[in-house]
């Protein structure tokens, strides 16, 4: 009998779209993980003087969409994960500084694919030319920070070899490491915070001899964010009726420092999205304390020509 919770996940940076590559980081994910693998059936719809509708069937197109991985987010278990979704790492610092990964949307060409390789006990499934579609941020109030992801694959492959997986010993980062700042202001009035990075991914079967497909891409990227606020400051509610943008930033510190570092430097990510505007926020009566849920989108800030960007201080001394 194989136990779930004991198995394994990594993923590598493929250099040749679809070549699938060894693990090159080991990912602690969250159970249920995995991509679901579905093969479609093409029916015949000829009709041949009898009620039984499916006559003749064959294989069709492989859909190898809605992979998920979700983490509790640590300073050296995401930077594939951010890499994936955004494609530019800008990397500055030194052992001394620390090393700051500023990762922001890739403008030229497609998002790079990466090989994800799991342990599923009986075999160990490989997934190459896989892109990020969905990336998802959570800062909730008694809770480590998460990172959930969603992929599509152009390829599977049952019977890949077994690894030895090792693990980043740093810490999660937790909510109250996180200062939250409006418009350049912090705030403590904020109990929930989502930023979801949507990258449209498709993957499209061609005519060839494969069932799996061949070609991925992503249509582009929104940003959408979901943030919970105490109805303490009516600031946000006035800008949601006057359809006034605000600056977003979040930045969470790590109480633990970077060995070898002056100072010494705390690992630390900052999420910033110079421009959002709330689409939503209903205000309701409720039995208890009044909370409002905005929801926005992340616009293009010409300025600083961006939507978003993460910079992400760790110890890690290559882009990833």
């Amino acid at each position: 009998m194989y136990i779930g919770e004991l198995r394994a996940a990594g993923i590598a940076k493929e250099v040749t779209l679809g070549t699938f590559v060894s693990p090159a980081r080991y990912i602690p994910y969250i159970p249920p993980g995995g991509f679901p693998i579905s093969i479609n059936l093409i029916e015949s719809t000829g009709i041949r003087a009898v009620p039984d509708m499916i006559y003749k069937v064959a294989q069709g197109a492989a859909d190898l969409k809605g992979g998920k991985i979700k983490v509790e987010l640590e300073p050296e278990n995401c930077g594939e994960m951010l890499m994936a979704a955004f494609g530019t790492d800008t990397l500055t610092g030194s052992s001394t500084a620390g090393y700051t990964h500023t990762f922001t949307r890739l403008a030229a060409t497609q998002l790079p694919t990466y090989s994800w390789w799991f342990d599923s006990g009986a075999t160990f499934p490989q997934f190459a030319g896989t892109m990020c579609s969905k990336l998802d941020i959570a800062v909730k109030s008694k809770e480590f920070v998460q990172l959930d992801t969603e992929w599509t694959a152009l390829s599977y492959v049952a019977g890949g070899s077994s690894q030895s997986p090792s693990y980043s010993a740093r810490k999660p980062f937790v909510y109250n490491q996180a200062v939250v700042q409006i418009d350049g202001t912090p705030s403590v009035n904020y109990d929930d915070l989502k930023i979801t990075i949507d990258n449209q991914v498709k993957a499209d079967p061609t005519l060839n001899n494969s069932i799996y497909p061949q070609k991925i891409y992503s249509e582009g990227m929104k940003v959408d964010v979901s943030m919970t606020l105490f109805f303490e400051d009516t600031t946000q509610w006035a800008k949601f009726l006057a359809g006034t943008s605000c600056h977003l930033n979040i930045a969470i510190t790590s109480p633990e420092t970077i060995s070898g570092s002056t100072g010494p430097v705390p690992y630390s990510i900052t999420i910033d999205i110079p421009t959002v505007n709330y689409k939503s926020a209903p205000l309701t009566n409720p039995k208890g304390v009044l909370k409002i849920t905005f929801q926005g989108v992340g616009v293009y800030n010409t300025s600083g020509s961006k939507t978003l960007s993460v910079a992400l201080v760790n110890s890690i001394s290559a882009s990833y």
